[in-house]
């Protein structure tokens, strides 16, 4: 039995109904019932496929002792630090039984900075 599923969003109903989104959100949330949850993809992984990712990393490791790999791989991240302390939060999931009951506060708009490093076999690579 195959599930129809409709993947409209929000802004995309409330363009084709001609009503505000907010009336769409609350359609959705306390008429129907929905939630909005985030979806994980996850690769389906096979029996041959053991064998060639083994394959890739022999080559790879390889290729670091014989070729000189490292020295042409750079490793880089930024993030951005807010003078209050404040953390992004962005990519942080809190899974539990009840939602948490806590809260944090933060300055709206407060000074912040931007930092990029890169690293390669030889060198550090910085934002200037």
């Amino acid at each position: 039995m195959r599930i129809e599923r409709n993947s409209k969003s929000v802004r995309c109903l409330s363009r084709q109904l001609q009503i505000p989104k907010s009336t769409v959100f609350k359609v959705l949330k306390f008429t129907l019932k929905k939630r909005a949850y985030h979806l994980q993809v996850l690769h389906q992984l096979h029996e041959e496929d053991l064998a060639e990712r083994m394959a890739m990393c022999i080559d790879l490791l390889d290729s670091v002792e014989t070729d000189g790999l490292m020295s042409h791989v750079l490793f880089s991240d930024e993030a951005t630090f807010h003078v209050s302390g404040q953390v992004n939060r962005h990519y942080c999931r809190i899974w539990a039984d009840k939602p948490p009951m806590d809260f944090i506060e933060h300055v709206r708009d407060s000074p912040k900075t931007n930092v990029w490093l890169g690293i390669t076999q030889t060198k550090i690579y910085r934002q200037k």
